[in-house]
């Protein structure tokens, strides 16, 4: 499996992992919001019941991942 990774200044880059593998070789430092889509905790904007706002890009919160995205981010300020 493939995925894609978007960076803050909008490169784009291929790694051969799964979103499972590429979340566990960095736990600290992502967040997973939905099904396709992880996040970096430090790029975060800010966020509301539905989406998460990120280089000012709004991407969506699934469901399944909202508890675990809150509880990740209590400690977070967002700018």
């Amino acid at each position: 499996m493939n995925i894609n990774i978007f960076t803050s200044n909008n490169e784009e880059h291929l790694a051969r992992r799964s979103i499972s593998e590429f979340l566990d070789l960095y736990p600290t430092e992502f967040i997973r919001i939905h099904k396709s889509v992880l996040i970096n905790k430090n790029s975060i904007q800010s966020y509301s019941s539905l989406s998460v706002k990120v280089n000012s890009k709004k991407l969506p919160l699934g469901r399944a991942y909202k508890q675990n995205f809150l509880d990740q981010i209590k400690d977070l300020s967002f700018s």
